[in-house]
């Protein structure tokens, strides 16, 4: 009841459901929306992840950018090294000095827009290279690792 009390007022705060005069809902009958409501937003909710699964995803996974870092990244950057450039590290300072900070979406930004990163034919991933998601997952671990000193 407390529930579908909540829902009811948000969806006559939204315009979804009448008021009366005194600018509250009728509170004896209840309206077929609020009826089938029940219904309704579980639907909604399984038909939007079901036809869009990248709703389903948290942003920046950092549990899954670990994954992906050790499975693909670690051969170059093992331990936050860059074994092609020795003073370009995943430690904040160098990140800082090379791409301008060691947040996620500076991160982001210099991934996808290095091509050495984007076309490196071992990044793999199940069924093909890497997906723009995986960089952002891979991204927010190293921003996250950097932040901590972790490396």
């Amino acid at each position: 009841v407390i529930a579908l009390s909540s829902m009811s007022s948000a969806c006559v705060a939204f315009g979804l459901l009448p008021l009366t005069v005194h600018g509250t809902r009728p509170s004896v009958e209840k309206s077929r929306f609020e009826s089938n409501t029940s219904l309704i937003i579980p639907g909604l909710l399984f038909a939007s992840i079901a036809l869009f699964p990248c709703l389903a995803h948290a942003a920046d996974d950092v549990a899954r950018g670990t994954e992906i870092f050790n499975a693909n990244c670690a051969s170059c950057h093992a331990g936050g090294q860059n074994v092609m450039k020795e003073q370009r590290t995943l430690k904040k300072d160098a990140l800082n000095k090379f791409i301008g900070g060691y947040d996620v979406d500076t991160i982001q930004a210099f991934l996808n827009g290095s091509s050495r990163h984007q076309n490196q034919a071992y990044f793999r991933a199940p069924g093909g290279k890497l997906t723009s998601l995986d960089f952002d997952d891979a991204a927010a671990y190293v921003s996250q690792t950097a932040t901590a000193d972790g490396w």
